[in-house]
């Protein structure tokens, strides 16, 4: 079964993902680097519009590079990615963090204190598939049991910090 998007919120599109993240140690004059994983292709569970969710990773279009964010807010540039790979993992990211913004200072100055980052994802789904309570499908190599959400053929848009 599809639904229709039409009346979906853009903040409903907005998923907390609990992300390893690392920040590569540099010299002052070079940029900061990170990497983490994006999405890790487990059901997303008790999401406030969607209950459990989960991402198609191998009908997945990321760009690259792609924006990297504060909060989903196009206003809060932190920097872009420059790499991605599907792996067993999930979604593994790599990019830079801009020395020319302010919060690409922020998110820097703040890793470099050992502050808890996480990565969250903004996904726009062309197809999702309803699983309805009692049915199951697999995604990304696990079985999700409904009721829950397949986002299939989906753009990543952006991601936060």
């Amino acid at each position: 079964m599809s639904l229709d998007l039409s009346s979906v919120k853009s903040e409903n599109l907005q998923f907390n993902i609990s992300s390893e993240l690392t920040f590569g140690d540099v010299k002052e004059q070079e940029p900061q680097r990170f990497s983490g994983i994006g999405y890790t292709g487990e059901a997303i569970t008790n999401h406030p519009y969607w209950g459990t969710v989960a991402f198609d990773l191998s009908q997945m279009n990321v760009p690259n590079p792609m924006p990297i964010l504060l909060n989903h807010d196009p206003g809060k540039i932190v920097g872009w990615s420059q790499g991605f790979a599907i792996t067993e993992r999930g979604l593994e990211l790599t990019g830079i963090l801009s020395k020319s913004t302010e919060h690409g200072r922020e998110v820097t100055a703040l890793s470099k204190e050992g502050f808890p980052w996480q990565m969250s994802v903004r996904i726009s789904p062309s197809v999702i598939e309803e699983i309805l309570a009692g049915e199951s499908t697999q995604v990304n190599g696990r079985t999700i049991t409904g009721p829950a959400y397949v986002f299939r053929k989906s753009k990543l848009s952006e991601t936060s910090f």
